[in-house]
């Protein structure tokens, strides 16, 4: 709920929504997180929520559904992807938040998928994740318009991060022949690295 709170906080004027299928996580966000009122909140899961919305009425889609190593993997298929960017503007931005570790089998698996359905996909991560050591989270962005990876980069320096951005010829060999996910297989579980692998 901090990503919807901080909009609603600096950018006024904003309509935030949140999709969540705890209905504790929604109270303690209310309760323990300053949500606001205004943010809208539907309690059900994000992908069948996610269907009901119209088309085209967001600019931003942020991903964020895991617990530890746990992800539920049909909001990580081609098909989710597909509602994902019928839902977003022409110019929209799909955020995920992947996390995973060693082989990054998930991480590069997560870029393939979003990849098969938009034009521009980009990989953000510490330098050692991407070299497969250690792991952590990777922020896949994607979008049907060019996504200015420097400026993302330049963004992550001037806030002390260290992270780098993947597109392109960098992507294609980060991501190199990994399994796209679909409905009709998207083993996530097992191939979610945990910290120790």
């Amino acid at each position: 709920f901090t990503v919807p709170g901080y909009l609603n906080a600096t950018r006024p004027g904003t309509t935030n929504m949140v999709l969540e299928i705890d209905r504790l996580l929604v109270d303690i966000g209310y309760t323990q997180l300053a949500l606001a009122d205004e943010i809208e909140v539907i309690v059900d899961d994000a992908r069948t929520s996610l269907q009901q919305l119209p088309d085209h009425m967001a600019d931003v889609v942020i991903g964020d559904a895991y617990s530890g190593a746990s992800v539920p993997w049909h909001l990580t298929t081609v098909e989710f992807m597909e509602d994902v960017s019928r839902v977003l503007a022409a110019d929209g931005v799909y955020v995920m938040n992947v996390i995973d570790y060693g082989q990054r089998r998930f991480a590069r698996s997560s870029a393939a998928t979003i990849g098969t359905v938009f034009e521009h996909v980009a990989v953000l991560a510490p330098p050692l994740y991407i070299d497969g050591d250690g792991g952590g989270n990777y922020i896949i962005v994607a979008s049907h318009r060019p996504i200015d990876v420097a400026a993302l980069e330049e963004a992550i320096v001037a806030r002390g991060g260290e992270e780098i951005g993947l597109s392109g010829s960098d992507l294609v060999d980060f991501v190199d022949g990994a399994m796209v996910l679909t409905d009709d297989f998207a083993p996530v579980d097992q191939i979610v690295g945990s910290p120790s692998s």
